[in-house]
């Protein structure tokens, strides 16, 4: 019996056989989903970088301009208050 046709994407591979494996004798799969290919050959996908600031960053930012903003405000209140 032919086995269906199972794609992992990055893997050129079937892994349809490999699905229907009941015994012990079933072999792990190489890395590159051949069968033969040594696991040193592999290329680690390394994950992506995001560029530009991260969000927490951003709050950071915002909080810190709405502190000084209200200090300010303060300050103009106290002299505003102490001339009256």
């Amino acid at each position: 019996q032919t086995p269906g046709e199972v794609k992992i994407s990055g893997f050129t591979d079937n892994f349809a056989s490999y699905l229907e494996c009941e015994t012990d004798e079933c072999e792990e799969l190489p890395c590159g989903g051949a069968i033969g290919s040594v696991p040193t050959d592999c290329e680690v996908k390394e994950p992506e970088k995001k560029k530009g600031f991260p969000s927490w960053a951003i709050a950071v930012i915002v909080v810190g301009a709405l502190l000084v903003v209200a200090v300010i405000v303060v300050i103009i209140l106290c002299i505003i208050y102490k001339k009256v």
